[in-house]
């Protein structure tokens, strides 16, 4: 028998587990009216599942009012601070009700000399008794077990998610990684194409409002004229907005446009420079609007020149987007600790703005793309925990783990959701769970003939052997404590 003393700040697993380490199978709870698991009815009475599991015939004692009713509700033998726990000499007992040991006077009488030969006699047997008992005290027995191995086949839906970091067999939920991998790739090709060209230069200006405070639209195809003489047109239907105060001054409004050269030809690709709008000339609008451009004019000319073929852009799309996807498949090579399906590697590919299209003039062109992968990566040896875990909770099995192989299929990933759906696919080798502590409980004091007799009688073992030391000793030792259990699975 063992008396356990739990503590106020001592929650459900904490009881659990000194029930389970204890090695006896009679357990006695000395429970404290504030233990906060022992006025939770639910709890008090998975406590006795368990421990009905268990095989511990668990007795409760309490002075909390709340916690007995519990505990008493719940099945639990209860002892009353007034009754005796045990009328057995157990240690723990003992420690814990102590009992003066009455002190038997012990009446000296003379020996007659007739009995000195009895007495010396019964001395040397005592002391071989004795040297019998220390010997046998420190004998050891060390049982190893062979269980019995079955396939037990599993198919199971899970959910590989980043947003837990626990296993959950409960839910099939498996923690995951999150992984977003970006890779960009831009080269330079030469243009095979040849054709006469009539191109015009093309820029940005600011046209500024500094006339009125209200706004001014104009049309598409709105001349600009440069102090040299050069007219450029704006593409589009525009509206510059009025002047506005700020800090007592007016502040022109401002709006920016493209504009496109009036005729094709180099002089049009000019360095940054000043606009007038020639359409308002001889009116006070000449001086209130005018624009200005602050990057140099590009693309005016006039002749045969290099192009950018359909073909150039087709075989350098091909190979910018495969050395990009390459660079992403660099980087998963680095989860090396990671589960990578191939199911979820779907990655996208676009081009970049600065790349070139067919029929762009140059000797050379440019190419750029980039590849975007996400996708949800995962432990294998997660999985393993999962399976084992699972088949323990619905079969009452122990998975023999090492060398477990596992097939993953109906893969789904949800980009969205970031989580990955799939089944676990695997025929695992099983053993029954063994109870050491009753094995030890059944054989101990026995002969090593009548434990071994013991241990072939168990359906769960398939063999075992017994080792005892020092190596005259031939049964079980009495202690509980001196009698090793090792499970081996091969």
């Amino acid at each position: 028998m063992k008396i356990i003393n739990i503590a106020s700040s001592e929650n459900f697993k904490d009881i659990l587990e000194a029930v389970q380490n204890s090695p006896s199978d009679e357990v006695i709870l000395v429970i404290p009216k504030s233990n906060r698991v022992f006025k939770n009815k639910n709890k008090v009475e998975q406590l006795k599942s368990h421990f009905e599991k268990l095989s511990k015939d668990v007795s409760i004692i309490s002075s909390g009012g709340e916690a007995f009713k519990n505990a008493s509700s719940a099945g639990f033998n209860i002892i009353r601070r007034s009754e005796k726990v045990a009328r057995k000499k157990d240690s723990d007992i003992v420690s814990l009700y102590s009992e003066k040991p009455q002190n038997d006077s012990i009446s000296v009488r003379k020996i007659s000399n007739w009995m000195k030969n009895f007495i010396f006699i019964f001395l040397g047997i005592s002391l071989i008794f004795f040297i019998v008992i220390v010997l046998t005290s420190i004998s050891k027995a060390r049982i190893m077990v062979f269980p019995y191995k079955n396939i037990f086949s599993i198919n199971v839906p899970v959910i590989i998610s980043d947003k837990i970091t626990e296993i959950d067999e409960v839910y099939g939920i498996i923690p995951g990684e999150s992984v977003q991998i970006e890779k960009v790739v831009s080269k330079n090709f030469s243009s095979t194409g040849e054709k006469d060209v009539f191109q015009k230069a093309k820029g940005k200006i600011i046209i500024y409002n500094n006339f009125s405070v209200l706004p001014q639209a104009l049309v598409a195809t709105t001349r600009f004229q440069t102090p040299e003489g050069l007219v450029f047109r704006i593409i589009k239907t525009i509206t510059v907005p009025g002047t506005v105060k700020e800090g007592g001054k007016l502040k022109p409004g401002e709006v920016e446009v493209e504009a496109v050269a009036d005729r094709a030809g180099e002089e049009y690709n000019i360095e940054p420079s000043e606009f007038k709008i020639p359409g308002f000339l001889g009116t006070p609008k000449y001086q209130g609007f005018y624009a200005e451009s602050s990057e140099k004019f590009l693309g005016g000319f006039v002749g045969k020149t290099n192009v950018a073929t359909k073909e150039d852009i087709k075989r350098a799309e091909s190979l910018v987007r495969e050395e990009a996807i390459n660079e992403v498949r660099k980087e998963l090579v680095l989860l090396s600790n990671f589960k990578v399906l191939n199911e979820t590697l779907d990655i996208e590919v676009e081009k970049t703005l600065d790349s070139n299209k067919t029929g762009d003039l140059g000797n050379e062109f440019k190419i750029g793309n980039r590849a975007k992968l996400k996708t949800i990566v995962f432990k294998e040896e997660d999985v393993v925990k999962f399976i084992s875990r699972y088949v323990t909770n619905s079969q009452n099995l122990k998975v023999v783990e090492k060398g477990l192989k596992v097939d993953y299929k109906e893969i789904q990933f949800d980009k969205e959701d970031n989580e990955l759906s799939l089944k676990l696919v695997s025929s695992v080798q099983t053993v029954k769970n063994i109870d050491n502590g009753k094995i030890i409980s059944e054989i101990i004091s026995r002969k090593s003939s009548e434990a071994e007799a013991y241990l072939r009688d168990l359906k769960e073992i398939e063999s075992a052997q017994i080792f005892l030391s020092p190596f005259w000793v031939r049964s079980i030792p009495k202690n509980k404590d001196r009698v090793e259990i090792q499970v081996v699975i091969e």
